[in-house]
């Protein structure tokens, strides 16, 4: 079925309104009684990573990226040494940074990254904690699995995020089933490549990610649409669809990039509470999932 979302109020920043990969594209959680949220902004020359208190707004620490990059989605994570680090991704400079997600101070870049996405750039990453790997966006529709050394991992190829069939509360389809353009009239598969021979509609610009914890699935913005989309990692399902086209309306916004992206779980809500906002947006807001 299709979610609803219900805004329960905006926290400003307090910082300069920037190009924001979101404070999604990075962590939130406790500290010493206070949520502190940690983001990732974009543009050459103006990039950077920051942590700030969610109900004050005031910037705690900020370290600003070489000029060289233009920084993309972040993730937290433990390395096998018990390191609490921050994965920052660029977008063509095929470059990943890592900092200490404590103290934002960088602790090495890999240049070039280990390795390559299906378009060769860096848009969203999140951690899963239990299996112990990332999982990387590139502005496809496809999925990237790659281990603690960002390493691609033999036995998880890259998959495709996809459509099948979604239906209202009404039992209404919303999305119907369809062969994708690789398949033939009699249902056979075509040559071509694995993403083509994937059943149902495949769903490119899948931008940032967060990873829930909870259902042990991905939640992910679509670049220029109003909506998060749960994904099954599994096999790239999309099982769930929750429209955000009523928080912040498009004519409401002034620039044609200030789209929604930007997603982060805040821990003690059992993934019911969420940290959404948007690139140039001068707020964050506080939603609460209603399903």
């Amino acid at each position: 079925g299709e979610g609803s979302c219900e805004a329960e109020g905006g926290a400003n920043t307090c910082a300069p309104v920037s190009f924001s990969s979101s404070s999604g594209e990075g962590s939130s959680g406790e500290d010493g009684g206070r949520w502190l949220v940690t983001e990732s902004t974009g543009m050459y020359g103006d990039s950077l990573v920051r942590t700030w208190d969610l109900a004050s707004g005031e910037v705690v620490r900020e370290t600003k990226m070489e000029d060289r990059f233009f920084g993309e989605g972040s993730t937290r994570y433990t390395d096998d040494d018990g390191r609490e680090l921050l994965a920052v991704l660029t977008y063509k400079e095929q470059s990943i940074v890592v900092y200490d997600a404590n103290t934002l101070e960088r602790v090495e870049t890999l240049s070039p990254w280990p390795s390559p996405t299906t378009t060769t750039e860096g848009w969203g990453i999140a951690f899963d904690p239990l299996e112990r790997i990332f999982v990387v966006t590139d502005g496809s529709a496809m999925l990237h699995f790659w281990d603690l050394g960002f390493e691609a991992i033999p036995s998880r190829p890259p998959i495709p995020v996809r459509l099948e069939e979604l239906v209202d509360e009404r039992d209404r389809v919303l999305v119907a089933r369809k062969p994708a353009e690789a398949r033939g009239e009699d249902g056979g598969e075509t040559a071509g490549s694995e993403e083509e021979a994937v059943e149902g509609t495949l769903l490119g610009h899948i931008n940032e990610l967060e990873w829930d914890p909870h259902t042990r699935t991905l939640l992910a913005n679509k670049w220029f649409e109003d909506v998060v989309l749960r994904i099954d990692p599994s096999n790239g399902l999309v099982t769930r669809v929750y429209d955000f086209t009523r928080l912040r309306p498009r004519q409401n916004r002034s620039r044609g990039e200030d789209v929604f992206n930007g997603i982060a779980i805040l821990p003690s809500t059992e993934g019911k509470e969420w940290l959404v906002t948007g690139k140039y947006w001068p707020e964050v807001y506080r939603i609460r999932i209603a399903e």
